[in-house]
């Protein structure tokens, strides 16, 4: 192999080189793009679920409510 020869192919990869360099980080920011957005979604499944723990106590105080008021129609009922 000539010395012309070699360093046509060293060219070739490294030119080969930066273009897979290129795609990587391509990928890169689509990966932090795609983290992101799995974050934002993250993030609103938390505060959704903050909500569902907020109404599910409010339904439990409003049973309890309801059981106390069944009991006392009971016992107005009795009482007439």
């Amino acid at each position: 192999m000539t010395n012309e020869e070699f360093q046509k192919l060293v060219l070739e990869k490294l030119i080969g080189l930066e273009q897979g360099q290129k795609e990587i980080l391509s990928e890169i920011k689509n990966l932090k793009q795609a983290d992101q957005a799995l974050l934002d979604l993250v993030e609103k499944t938390y505060h959704e679920t903050e909500k569902i723990s907020r109404v599910e106590a409010k339904l439990d105080a409003l049973n309890d409510r309801t059981f106390e008021h069944e009991a006392d129609i009971r016992l107005l009922k009795k009482a007439r």
